[in-house]
């Protein structure tokens, strides 16, 4: 299998990503740095900023989106078209592939549990309705369904609105 491995100081300074594979793109699900602080976009970026593929990422509970898309917009271009109003707004779909993958931000703003609001399962539904037949991947910070992994289970979850099912 494809392995991955950052060789450097644990400052980021002298940080290099090396793959034994060349991947076709990376898709980063959240959690891109601990405290949400801009001192940890810059080292991120430093870090992420020299992937050769395609780089694909949304935020997790960690991060903080105004921090988040101020350093990685540039390094991840659909985030050059994501609203910038609200906690929920960044979201975007990617067609390049043989699978189509939507990324969706489960997180709240200083908060652990993650959340799928009404207006974003309304985007999710319309997305997946451009091409209902086409397989899809739907990339997010927080597991919808229980893992397996007692520790990530016994974390708080994603609520989503009253009468929500997932199929």
């Amino acid at each position: 299998g494809r392995q991955v491995r950052e060789h450097g100081r644990p400052d980021g300074q002298g940080s290099r990503l090396q793959t034994t594979d060349s991947p076709d793109a990376v898709f980063v699900t959240g959690d891109i740095v601990n405290c949400g602080q801009k001192q940890e976009y810059a080292m991120a970026r430093r870090i992420l900023g020299q992937l050769t593929m395609p780089l694909y990422i949304i935020p997790g509970n960690h991060d903080n989106n105004a921090n988040f898309l101020e350093a990685l917009t540039d390094i991840c271009p659909p985030l050059e078209n994501v609203g910038k109003t609200g906690e929920h707004n960044i979201r975007y779909t990617i067609e390049e592939f043989p699978v189509r993958f939507i990324m969706l931000d489960s997180s709240v703003g200083g908060e652990l549990h993650g959340e799928i609001g009404r207006e974003q399962l309304a985007w999710l539904e319309e997305e997946l309705q451009k091409d209902a037949d086409r397989e899809t991947a739907v990339c997010m910070h927080h597991n919808p369904l229980p893992s397996g992994n007692a520790h990530m289970d016994a974390q708080p979850g994603l609520s989503m609105p009253m009468g929500v099912c997932l199929m």
